[in-house]
């Protein structure tokens, strides 16, 4: 854990208090489709574990975005990608969505409530949690955590009011082995569009049990 004035940096966990504002943070991908999808009017995510619960879902009209090992899980509506999804909105307006992914879901289901995060919508996270103790969880994963500290990082200058490096965050994001990996299984185009700052004023808030823009 990295204490940074206000703020507990942690990766995968962190020691959370009661009041504290959580944060957490899978730049590439999950928490980048999820501003995506909240930034492009989607009301209402449902973070899950189970195939069944998404094909039942889907049945009912729900979308389904879902990957594994970074690749659409078979039978999903679309991947874990903000590229792929914006793309889907423009063609079929949809209000719920259904996600699986590999990291951020089984971490947000071991925790009350987080605010997602990344580089889309640092700003509007800062905006949102100025003046709170917060406890920042960088996801991580099996190509480690530079992107997700990176992002971390940034948003503990923004909140405790020192300069923030946005170059070096942004090309943290694009030269990490996430994003490496990312680029050799053909999804440089959503590193591209995940290495930006701002593009969304949205704060997804996941309640404990779905997630929605706020």
């Amino acid at each position: 854990m990295i204490p940074s004035g206000n703020c507990k940096i942690g990766i995968g966990s962190v020691a959370i208090a009661p009041d504290d504002a959580i944060v957490v943070i899978d730049e590439l991908r999950a928490s980048s489709t999820v501003v995506t999808a909240c930034g492009l009017g989607v009301t209402e995510i449902e973070p899950l574990r189970d195939d069944d619960r998404a094909f039942y879902l889907q049945q009912n009209g729900v979308v389904i975005a879902g990957e594994s090992g970074c690749l659409k899980i078979e039978g999903y509506d679309i991947g874990n990608s903000p590229v792929e999804l914006a793309a889907f909105v423009s063609d079929h307006p949809f209000s719920k969505l259904a996600l699986k992914t590999t990291n951020l879901v089984p971490l947000l289901l071991r925790i009350p409530h987080a605010i997602i995060c990344s580089s889309l919508n640092l700003q509007a996270v800062a905006q949102r949690i100025r003046g709170r103790t917060v406890s920042i969880i960088a996801a991580g994963g099996t190509h480690g955590a530079a992107e997700d500290c990176a992002v971390a990082l940034g948003l503990a200058a923004l909140l405790n009011g020192t300069e923030f490096p946005a170059d070096a965050v942004l090309s943290c994001v694009r030269e990490s082995a996430a994003a490496r990996f990312l680029c050799s299984q053909g999804f440089g185009d959503d590193v591209a569009f995940i290495a930006r700052l701002n593009l969304f004023d949205v704060v997804p808030y996941f309640d404990g049990r779905v997630i929605i823009p706020t």
